[in-house]
């Protein structure tokens, strides 16, 4: 499935983790925590455990976010979640933000059809 089509068919939370060794992650999900992989290659894996899907992403595919080079200093981690809230306007996200002088690391709008703006 286009990775498009798949986003936009998502639920209402997701939970994106970033991984620095694929396949050392992908054999404790499902090994130790006895995840389905439902998808995976060596950039991106798709698991679900419970009746909740979540996302794993190799480091690098974070490449342009303000935390990337973060997560390249040894021993420095706890960085690499990053949670979605789907179905919420996104003005009145940034109006939210802007009323508590809250800061976002990287503000993007994402449009209806799930396509970034």
């Amino acid at each position: 499935m286009p990775a498009d089509d798949y986003g936009r068919g998502m639920r209402s939370f997701s939970v994106n983790l970033l991984a620095r060794d694929m396949p050392a992650s992908l054999a404790f999900y499902e090994q130790v925590l006895g995840a389905a992989v439902r998808y995976a290659d060596s950039d991106f894996a798709v698991l679900k455990l419970l009746d909740f899907e979540f996302l794993l992403h190799a480091d690098h595919t974070y490449d342009q976010h303000p935390l990337y080079e973060r997560l390249k200093t040894p021993g420095v981690r706890g960085t690499g979640a990053e949670l979605r809230v789907f179905g919420i306007d996104p003005d009145l996200l940034e109006k939210r933000r802007e009323r508590r002088g809250r800061r976002l690391f990287r503000p993007r709008v994402i449009s209806r059809t799930g396509g970034e703006m």
